[in-house]
């Protein structure tokens, strides 16, 4: 399956690693979070010629649970390419997988292959890129095309942060290995105010961040006493820092914006050139990450629904497709990082 993957794409993955990629390969294929996702490959005379693995986790819709399901890292080698078995693929292997109701997510693609398919249950909806550069120069340029008063917050935003980091009364910022009880809790608090969002308990999170092979972000939390106010998961990779996940609790929003701030000062400090997240339009911390010097530089399209028509219920796909539903969708919730 690696040696398809790396012939189709070259070099892959396509971020910083600490370990070979097989390791990675391996941990993307293992179970997360009680989920025991399946891998499907074509073969040809015993020669595996196309891969496609399985993202999984939860979901919650509307207070309802869904699977989510999504194709990852689909591979044709180079000497079967332009034969339509990636078609093929799609065809033959979705009935194996019509038991559980499904909302998968995903990002538009400009893949030859992705574009031949036909998603009939699919909802497309924008996400935003936000970035903060470190530099003055790059700072000033992605503010000042946003107008007078922007930039002057802007301004403002830099000359506190570049001391140092506001905090919270009682609070305190750590840098820790793996996520506890008391993200789960902060879990359960912050999944009312979503009408749609993929699940982040701590089995899941320390799955999906604190396994070497993962491509080991820095997590940080946000606590006060035995709670947890906020976390964020936070990765240099190049000369680009990616705030790759983060979520807050909805009773103090004022941390939400001291999260903000701690992932971009670990970032600076790591000598990154600056930092990116992806949240879907119109979501509830486009405020907060203005106030922490972030500016929106960039729309990309958000793809959810599933492949095969029936497998989303539809009052999960009505929900999908209201525009005034709030979505919380990071950069994580994609294994492009």
């Amino acid at each position: 399956m690696l040696a398809v993957i790396e012939a189709a794409y070259g070099t892959w993955p396509g971020f910083d690693l600490t370990v070979p990629a097989i390791e990675h390969l391996r941990w993307k294929m293992a179970p997360g979070d009680g989920l025991h996702p399946k891998h499907i490959v074509i073969l040809i005379e015993d020669q595996i010629v196309v891969s496609r693995l399985r993202w999984q986790n939860h979901i919650q819709i509307g207070g309802h649970t869904y699977l989510n399901e999504t194709g990852a890292d689909l591979a044709v080698h180079p000497e079967f390419q332009g034969r339509g078995l990636a078609r093929l693929m799609v065809d033959t292997w979705t009935p194996e997988f019509l038991a559980d109701p499904k909302a998968s997510l995903g990002m538009v693609s400009s893949a030859p292959e992705v574009q031949t398919m036909d998603y009939p249950d699919t909802i497309t909806r924008p996400v935003t890129t936000w970035h903060r550069p470190f530099g003055l120069r790059p700072y000033l340029g992605v503010h000042r095309r946003l107008g007078l008063a922007q930039l002057a917050q802007a301004i403002r935003v830099r000359r506190w942060a570049s001391r140092q980091p506001r905090g919270l009364p009682g609070s305190r910022i750590e840098l820790v290995e793996r996520f506890d009880a008391r993200v789960d809790d902060l879990w359960e608090r912050a999944r009312p105010s979503f009408d749609v969002i993929p699940y982040r308990t701590s089995a899941y999170l320390n799955w999906r961040f604190a396994h070497p092979a993962s491509g080991s972000p820095e997590l940080l939390t946000l606590t006060r006493g035995d709670r947890a106010l906020a976390y964020a998961a936070v990765k240099h990779s190049g000369t680009e820092g990616q705030l790759q996940d983060f979520l807050w609790a909805p009773d103090e929003p004022e941390a939400l914006i001291v999260i903000l701030e701690a992932a971009a000062h670990r970032l600076r400090r790591s000598g990154a050139a600056g930092v990116t997240c992806w949240l879907p339009g119109g979501h509830r911390a486009e405020g907060a990450l203005r106030r922490a010097g972030f500016a929106a530089v960039g729309e990309q399209r958000l793809v959810v629904g599933t492949e095969t028509r029936g497998e989303t219920p539809p009052e999960a796909l009505e929900i999908l497709r209201d525009e005034s539903r709030s979505i919380h969708v990071t950069m994580s919730d994609f294994d492009w990082v």
